[in-house]
């Protein structure tokens, strides 16, 4: 098993308590890991989300308590850069969150867990090694 980036949306599928297959993974995942990790570029991402709402930061405050954040540095930023500029040219473009996010996994050869796999898959079509898992289907594991 190897270490994984969890894609916000399987953030929020364990935050909300379901899928039941993507609470087993993530059991599992904890039960070797701990915790679980995301980037920076979700904090913002989640931060973004709360500001259209009139909720309180606590709830980020909460989360930011129980899990890593991976930043992105110059190495991912670059390799985020070189991604969406390819993207762009084959007219597949996935936007900049999702480069940054992929920029980080690949520089630190991390899996990226992601319920998202066919949108991601589109870096992986360009020859870069991002390695997807989705924690929604049967049978994938963690």
């Amino acid at each position: 098993m190897k270490p994984a980036i969890l894609d916000t949306d399987i953030l929020l599928d364990i935050l909300n308590g379901r899928p039941a297959r993507v609470q087993e993974h993530a059991r599992r995942y904890r039960e070797v890991y701990l915790r679980y990790t995301i980037t920076a570029v979700m904090v913002a991402e989640l931060a973004r989300g709360l500001s259209r709402q009139e909720n309180d930061s606590e709830w980020l405050d909460q989360i930011l308590a129980l899990v890593e954040v991976l930043p992105l540095d110059a190495t991912a930023a670059r390799l985020a850069g070189q991604i969406y500029g390819e993207l762009e040219r084959a007219g597949q473009g996935i936007g900049w969150a999702d480069c940054m996010v992929a920029g980080i996994a690949l520089s630190l050869e991390r899996v990226l867990v992601t319920g998202n796999v066919r949108h991601f898959a589109r870096i992986t079509t360009l020859g870069y090694p991002l390695e997807l898992i989705n924690w929604r289907k049967e049978g994938v594991g963690v």
